[in-house]
């Protein structure tokens, strides 16, 4: 039985570094800019159609690459290796006209002190290069010393830093210093508002607490970290997706109490999500709404999950209804109840095992 997929897949493809040059037509640029195209190739790993839209971009030629080549040096001087420079420069190609003394060196200087060194700080950088580009003293400084107060372990700003390192390419004062200080005077503790990376507005708070959520329960910092993330036209829009799927007002407070992760699902998977548990698997809707955080699984899973469980109530040894659960437990606790039943119906575990395999 075939059952609904959504697969999110982005495929990247690492660009070679090129051991030759590569032809780029006269036509196109001039010999001084062809030397620029040539210098970015060779010494950035550029494809020939990406260095010469970056030259062309930054107006790069022959008299121009003094800082550049000074960028390259301090770059692999600071353990950033080829892959790591074309990645830098194919994402943020002004990097090569950063001063190195004024901006590069200071900003890793202070990541370093700060525990942020060597691969760690490298892919950080990589990851989101435009930091370079903000002020040290006015943006990166301050959110060391908010996270700080936080955590001071280094895997926690290593973890912010991949996670959401452009909170360090905005201004702290400007856009966040203001939100600290709505919740904090709101009794929330500073590692509470770290959970939703700052990002939340004076308008997300207000509209999380007209939906009736107490600012000091579990829910409400989750439920402000995927309502800041919506405008108010996309949140009345799910709104309607799910009273127009049999919602009440209550249910879908409910959901936002307790699993408001559902709310970031786009209108499309709740459609189908809905039509999944209620048309194929003919579940009533109250199931669904009653335990909202199944929408958030696999529905390929639960599927072949649900399958597995038929033939255990066809075999007589569960009663269906009692074993629901078991459709969003972790895949190790599964496998293990699974296999109690080897005995009863051979190759149970290895149809179920088969069956995931050939999702994948």
């Amino acid at each position: 039985m075939r059952f609904f997929t959504l697969k999110f897949f982005q495929t990247q493809f690492p660009k070679r570094f090129l051991s030759t040059s590569a032809v780029v037509p006269l036509q196109e640029s001039s010999s001084s800019s062809s030397l620029a195209v040539q210098f970015l190739i060779n010494s950035c790993g550029l494809s020939s159609k990406s260095a010469l839209s970056t030259t062309l971009k930054l107006k790069l030629d022959e008299k121009r690459l003094e800082n550049p080549r000074s960028v390259l040096e301090f770059l692999k001087s600071n353990g950033f290796d080829e892959t790591h420079i074309t990645k830098l420069v194919e994402k943020y190609p002004a990097v090569l006209f950063c001063r190195v003394e004024s901006n590069l060196k200071p900003k890793l200087e202070y990541f370093a002190q700060n525990g942020i060194r060597g691969t760690n700080l490298v892919e950080c950088v990589v990851a989101k290069p435009t930091i370079l580009e903000r002020s040290l003293r006015g943006c990166i400084k301050p959110m060391f010393e908010f996270l700080k107060e936080i955590d001071t372990s280094n895997d926690f700003i290593i973890r912010v830093l991949n996670c959401s390192g452009w909170l360090f390419t905005s201004g702290f004062n400007k856009n966040y210093k203001q939100n600290i200080d709505f919740l904090t005077k709101r009794g929330l503790p500073a590692r509470h508002i770290a959970k939703v990376f700052l990002c939340a507005t004076t308008v997300a708070h207000n509209a999380v607490k007209d939906l009736g959520l107490d600012i000091k329960s579990p829910g409400y910092i989750y439920a402000l970290a995927v309502i800041s993330r919506l405008n108010e036209a996309t949140l009345k829009k799910k709104f309607q997706v799910f009273k127009s799927l049999g919602w009440s007002e209550e249910g879908i407070l409910f959901m936002l109490k307790k699993h408001p992760f559902c709310l970031a699902l786009s209108e499309e998977r709740i459609q189908e999500g809905m039509d999944f548990f209620v048309k194929v698997l003919k579940f009533e809707p109250e199931y669904v709404i009653a335990r909202p955080h199944i929408l958030n699984h696999s529905l390929d899973k639960i599927g072949h999950r649900f399958n597995i469980l038929k033939v255990l109530e066809s075999s007589k040894l569960v009663k269906l209804d009692e074993f629901l659960s078991y459709l969003t437990v972790s895949e190790k606790r599964f496998k293990s109840f699974i296999s109690q039943f080897e005995e009863k119906v051979p190759g149970l575990l290895k149809m179920y095992e088969s069956t995931a395999k050939l999702e994948k």
